[in-house]
């Protein structure tokens, strides 16, 4: 995603325009892109978790065993948010 924000700085100039990604990996996409100095408009899609599990407040449904899916893609965002804050990317 950091790569995109790189790369799309020519095309895209200072121009808004509509950032498509999973509900899951649009809050770091998010930070890239107006860390970047874009306007983003969020579009949202695949919402894989919702109502009380949700990235921002860190309730993860770890209880059940089918959802390890949901807890690797939890997993790679949050710590994907994580390094790129480390990295000053957001």
């Amino acid at each position: 995603t950091y790569d995109h924000t790189v790369y799309l700085r020519q095309l895209l100039k200072d121009k808004p325009f509509v950032l498509v990604t999973s509900a899951l990996h649009m809050p770091r996409s998010m930070g890239l892109f107006l860390k970047a100095g874009y306007k983003p408009i969020p579009a949202p899609t695949a919402h894989l978790l919702t109502g009380e599990y949700s990235l921002f407040n860190m309730k993860v449904p770890f209880a059940r065993g089918d959802n390890l899916e949901a807890i690797d893609l939890w997993s790679t965002e949050f710590f994907g948010i994580i390094l790129a804050k480390l990295k000053g990317r957001i």
